[in-house]
């Protein structure tokens, strides 16, 4: 059970707060620093822009919205066995999976090994749980299935990985997933004429779809299914237990959340 139940902030906020640079910077790191104003703990890139926030008395709490988001990924089955996730960050989702899921069994990917060192040393991911260093999609490749769940967060400093939206991507996604399983995917789209492609996409190998659009943010993320989605209010339901269970209210996003027609 979270001690802290609640603590959402977006990346414009932070943006806007000094950080002390906690990391000697090293050949190694590139650049990257590890900042960090009272409670809270980020990653930042050379060019100002921020990838991951920890908050420090409660490492476990995702504090941002489109992470929270992704973790109604939980949701879909009753009981999820195991989570892929694509895309390590600082940790956010193994922190609170590892925490308050210890029976889902969870595989990390990550292709930057500086990330993987960073989230280890810095933002309290055991040493000695494992993450793969390669390509998210080489992955997907090689391990053509057994998950329950599938997160996907691979967005660059750009906008969304062009792995990410590719149609051999997406296959590779739809075929790594149990019966019942779920893909989900945060993008950073630029414009709308790439959320409808991004759509198409996903619709080739997805026929349903839910879409929640993260407030002050420009992230949006996508829950894709291969068999019908849970209704919303199933997806409500579970989410109060989830928060009676683990202190994480999903409930507020699972009502945004919009399906689209499904694919005939």
């Amino acid at each position: 059970m979270l001690k802290i139940e609640q603590y959402t902030m977006n990346m414009e906020h932070l943006l806007t707060l000094p950080g002390e640079q906690v990391n000697h910077r090293t050949a190694d790191l590139e650049g990257l620093d590890i900042r960090q104003n009272g409670d809270l703990r980020w990653i930042r890139f050379p060019d100002g822009t921020i990838q991951s926030v920890m908050l420090l008395k409660e490492p476990a709490l995702p504090v941002l919205t489109y992470i929270q988001a992704l973790l109604c990924s939980l949701l879909f089955m009753p009981r999820p066995s195991n989570l892929l996730n694509l895309g390590l960050g600082s940790g956010s989702i193994e922190r609170f999976i590892l925490s308050q899921f210890s029976d889902i069994e969870l595989v990390s990917v990550e292709i930057d090994a500086r990330i993987i060192e960073i989230s280890k040393q810095y933002f309290h991911i055991p040493s000695s749980h494992t993450v793969f260093q390669l390509p998210a999609e080489k992955y997907l490749e090689i391990n053509q299935g057994g998950f329950d769940i599938l997160v996907s967060d691979i967005c660059t400093r750009q906008g969304t990985a062009n792995s990410q939206l590719s149609t051999e991507f997406v296959m590779h996604a739809a075929r790594a997933l149990n019966t019942g399983g779920v893909f989900a995917v945060n993008i950073l789209p630029r414009s709308e004429s790439e959320i409808i492609e991004v759509l198409i996409t996903l619709r080739s190998a997805f026929p349903w779809i839910l879409l929640y659009d993260v407030a002050d943010m420009d992230n949006i993320v996508l829950f894709c299914t291969v068999t019908p989605s849970p209704s919303l209010v199933s997806l409500m339901q579970r989410a109060k237990t989830m928060y009676q269970s683990t202190g994480l209210n999903l409930s507020p996003i699972c009502r945004q959340m919009m399906a689209l027609p499904a694919k005939k």
